[in-house]
């Protein structure tokens, strides 16, 4: 009886730790996506992807295939997303892509109400994507 409840506690250790080291991974994951550069200018917010590194292999055949996305949602609900081309087989793509939202002094100036960059990594497959991390930039 006691070597089975040691047997289950390590078991649940285990358990636990592998979770904690998932969630670590898709927080790195989403905040590898360094962002190069961001600025604004005139009416547009810059913004260039430049790479990851380390990403968590979410394939059990293959490599996975990451491309990032990016959603910049504003105080009414309005949003603008861009993603890069995916990078095959790859846990640490370079993208070196750069675009532009578009911006205007109200959205950049609304204190309280400021808009909310998300910056999301995901593994491109045929039938449906997978979520590799997320991060989020006020």
């Amino acid at each position: 009886s006691r070597m089975l409840l040691d047997v289950y506690q390590r078991q649940e250790e285990q358990r636990v730790k592998e979770e904690q080291d998932k969630n670590r991974r898709e927080q790195e994951a989403a905040a590898a996506a360094m962002l190069n550069e961001l600025r604004t200018h005139g009416e547009f917010l810059s913004i260039t992807v430049d790479k990851c590194t380390n990403l968590k292999d979410l394939e059990i055949t293959s490599v996975s295939d990451p491309y990032v996305k990016l959603i910049l949602k504003q105080p009414d609900g309005s949003q603008q997303e861009f993603k890069t081309a995916f990078v095959d087989g790859n846990l640490n793509p370079e993208f070196g892509e750069t675009f532009e939202f578009e911006s205007n002094e109200a959205q950049r100036t609304a204190g309280e109400l400021e808009a909310t960059l998300f910056m999301e990594v995901w593994d491109d497959n045929p039938v449906s994507d997978s979520l590799m991390g997320r991060r989020s930039i006020q």
